[in-house]
């Protein structure tokens, strides 16, 4: 218990000491120095004389970003190439939206097959392989027995083209 009072007697006095001596005087501690930048002013030639209203203070340009880029804008664009449209008469197929035609027949002409397409207000139309038919530029790729396909060539939201293909099939006959 004595070597206890002892330890702790001991470290109270050290920590006064310690206490005691860190605290200074009333100096103050030594302000930082400023940088002091020299400026260097180029002497103009003897035979030159000081414009009108050309003081002797420098003029530092304020800040432009005319010449930096946007940081907004990505980095990769993809560059997107405005469609041209050919400008040709079209058929009156072409005037159609594939939806509204209607296959109605197939027939034989020969040894190449033709098809039959009735538009929506009861009109005709004779079909063969290669005929332009629909608003997005569709052309006829196959006439089989019951079905003709149309391939259409169109241009996406995003500018990219697309193939896609549509079936025209013959309606089936309830009677058998």
């Amino acid at each position: 218990m004595k070597m206890r009072r002892t330890a702790t007697l001991l470290l109270v006095l050290s920590l006064i000491c310690v206490a005691f001596f860190s605290c200074g005087g009333k100096s103050e501690a030594p302000k930082p120095r400023a940088k002091v930048v020299k400026k260097v002013k180029k002497k103009a030639p003897a035979g030159e004389e000081k414009k009108a209203g050309e003081t002797g203070k420098e003029e530092f340009p304020g800040y432009t970003a005319t010449n930096l880029r946007d940081p907004f804008v990505p980095f990769i664009r993809e560059k997107i190439v405005p469609v041209a449209r050919k400008t040709r008469a079209l058929t009156p197929l072409e005037k159609f939206d594939l939806g509204e035609l209607k296959l109605v027949g197939i027939l034989m002409k020969g040894n190449e097959r033709v098809a039959l397409v009735e538009d929506n207000q009861g009109k005709g139309y004779m079909v063969k392989k290669g005929t332009r038919i629909g608003k997005n530029g569709g052309v006829v790729t196959r006439i089989t027995d019951e079905t003709v396909v149309v391939v259409e060539e169109f241009y996406d939201f995003s500018g990219r083209r697309v193939k896609k293909e549509k079936t025209l099939a013959l309606p089936k006959s309830g009677g058998e």
